[in-house]
């Protein structure tokens, strides 16, 4: 049996588990039958995991890249963009990105990584495999363009991304496309479309989304999402945003998120004190983060992003996130 016949399955089984896993009597049956499934996990973007989700109607900056690269179109400045995303059972990643505008176009550049050191590689009879020690890398590079059009009414965006997986130096990769579109047809309304990973769906998960939002006014907005991976079923996810505008706080704007995910219950954490004080100890659902940005950082844009998904038993899943606009 071939490395990645061994490895592959055990990091889906990480993803799917502490993503998109269900009751055994009613696991999709496409769960874990296609590979590249990290690309699901929202690497490089706190914003969307903090909302449930439900970003592909305001997607904006870098890290619209990872979920709609249309969203890179709004960009006004050029920014880098860093982020660091602390996942379950020691799989954790890197991602960094740059967007800069082009004439009435923008263009945005980015690179990830994901791994597990000393992965434990067992095989079904629970014999130890490769020596026990088993290093797994992930990771993918975008190459997107967007533009807006009828002032920032309707907004295209598109990328060409490399994918590779490294199992324990036996190396694999494939080029998939990404298509993405979002459309504002009112101030307070912005629907968003994206369809990811375009390709050989057994090499890599294609991933649909469609997702609506609303603006009730300057410090509320209410966000749903529709996604459907090719390797399970379709999900549900929904969020809120509260924000202090920077007209308001004079030196920045401040934002707190919530969301909802249409995951699948993990147990109860029995570690986290924090957590059952919030009354969170057995949440799979829920999210939450917060949003900073500030024009005054000795004369550069900047902005600093957090989300945290709690998944039960298997723990806790942090994003951080770092950007600055010059």
């Amino acid at each position: 049996m071939s490395l990645r016949h061994i490895i592959s399955p055990v990091l889906a089984a990480i993803v799917a588990v502490s993503c998109f896993a269900a009751p055994a009597r009613a696991i999709d049956s496409r769960a874990g039958t296609g590979a590249g499934a990290f690309m699901k996990l929202g690497l490089g973007c706190p914003t969307a995991l903090a909302l449930g989700r439900a970003y592909s109607a305001e997607a904006e900056g870098p890290s619209a890249m990872v979920w709609n690269p249309a969203g890179i179109a709004s960009s006004q400045q050029k920014e880098i963009y860093f982020s660091y995303l602390d996942w379950v059972q020691d799989y954790s990643g890197k991602y960094i990105a740059y967007t800069q505008p082009l004439g009435q176009a923008v263009i945005g550049i980015n690179y990830a990584s994901m791994g597990v050191d000393n992965l434990d590689v067992r095989d079904a009879n629970n014999i130890q495999q490769f020596g026990g020690n088993t290093e797994v890398k992930d990771s993918y590079a975008t190459l997107s363009l967007a533009r807006a059009f009828f002032n920032d009414v309707l907004a295209f965006g598109g990328s060409v991304k490399r994918v590779a997986e490294n199992n324990d130096g036996t190396q694999y990769s494939n080029v998939v496309f990404d298509l993405g579109g979002q459309f504002r047809p009112f101030d307070f309304l912005s629907l968003g479309a994206a369809y990811m990973n375009i390709g050989n769906k057994d090499e890599v998960v294609n991933i649909s989304r469609f997702g609506a939002s609303v603006h009730m006014g300057d410090y509320l907005t209410v966000m749903g999402e529709l996604e459907q991976p090719s390797d399970n079923r379709s999900r549900v996810g929904m969020g809120v945003q509260f924000t202090l505008p920077e007209d308001m706080l004079h030196v920045g704007s401040f934002n707190l998120r919530a969301g909802y995910y249409d995951y699948d219950d993990h147990g109860r954490n029995y570690d986290s004190d924090f957590l059952k004080r919030l009354g969170l100890a057995d949440s799979s659902k829920l999210s939450f983060g917060i949003g900073i940005y500030t024009s005054q950082l000795f004369g550069y844009g900047a902005r600093l992003e957090y989300a945290m998904v709690p998944f039960g038993a298997l723990g806790n899943v942090h994003q951080f996130a770092f950007g600055v606009q010059f």
